[in-house]
């Protein structure tokens, strides 16, 4: 139906021209100001203006359409923008407390302010991997830290591919190259298979956390540590931050 209606004005545009064309009288000399136009006349320049009219609404229709379109493309972008947030936050929430960042302000911050600071990691790295030893925040969880760290990896690396595989279509390509990186990166695979790390050194007497120690050493680990915390910051920059929206789908 909608798009017959697109080519009414066509029709009536065409219908008006062969009519403009025709040899039948539009204007009739024997008459003065209006009534020299004749029927035909009237006829051939209702069908333009009918034309043009119908132009303008089917214009304006289509506009409407299209503002439609992008304000619910804009709210789903949104959407999706605080789904990965809340993804990318589940992944990283447990290093606030582990680090001592954990406050009310960094309540939708996705990177701890201290997670680099050599201070703070040389003490992270006095706690064994799989005790329950309270974090820099004094928090104590109720199961070891390599299954806090592992768990919410998982939990929310599971979160970011079924947002992707929902909102893909509304998310900036730079967003989903960062969040690709981020999938494959060496540390977050290291935080998924924390278990196994805990598992193959049960004869160690102290574990610690597989963290670059000391901070800054030029190897593997370092590197590793430091590119996953750049995807996060370069995600963090990216996506929006909705207070409100994040509450509501926390």
């Amino acid at each position: 139906m909608k798009s017959t209606l697109e080519h009414i004005p066509a029709v009536v545009a065409f219908i008006a021209v062969v009519m403009g064309m025709s040899t039948n009288p539009k204007w009739d000399a024997t008459q003065s100001g209006l009534h020299r136009v004749t029927q035909f006349g009237w006829a051939t320049a209702a069908l333009g203006i009918t034309a043009l009219c119908a132009s303008g609404v089917l214009t304006r229709i289509r506009q409407r359409e299209l503002d439609r379109q992008t304000t619910q493309r804009n709210q789903l972008r949104r959407t999706a923008h605080a789904e990965v947030r809340l993804a990318l936050r589940q992944v990283t929430w447990p290093f606030f407390s582990l680090f001592g960042d954990d406050s009310e302000e960094a309540e939708f911050q996705l990177v701890p302010e201290n997670i680099e600071e050599s201070g703070r990691m040389a003490s992270v790295m006095l706690i064994d991997v799989r005790s329950k030893t309270p974090g820099l925040s004094s928090t104590t969880f109720e199961v070891p830290w390599a299954e806090v760290l592992k768990g919410n990896a998982d939990r929310g690396t599971e979160r970011i591919d079924r947002a992707m595989q929902i909102y893909a279509a509304y998310v900036e390509p730079e967003v989903l190259e960062a969040l690709s990186e981020l999938r494959t990166s060496e540390f977050l695979v290291r935080l998924r298979t924390l278990d196994d790390h805990a598992n193959r050194n049960t004869h160690v007497a102290f574990l610690e956390f597989p963290f670059p120690n000391p901070p800054g050493a030029s190897n593997q680990m370092d590197f590793g540590f430091r590119q996953f915390w750049g995807f996060i910051r370069r995600l963090d920059a990216l996506l929006q931050k909705d207070p409100d929206r994040l509450r509501r789908r926390m």
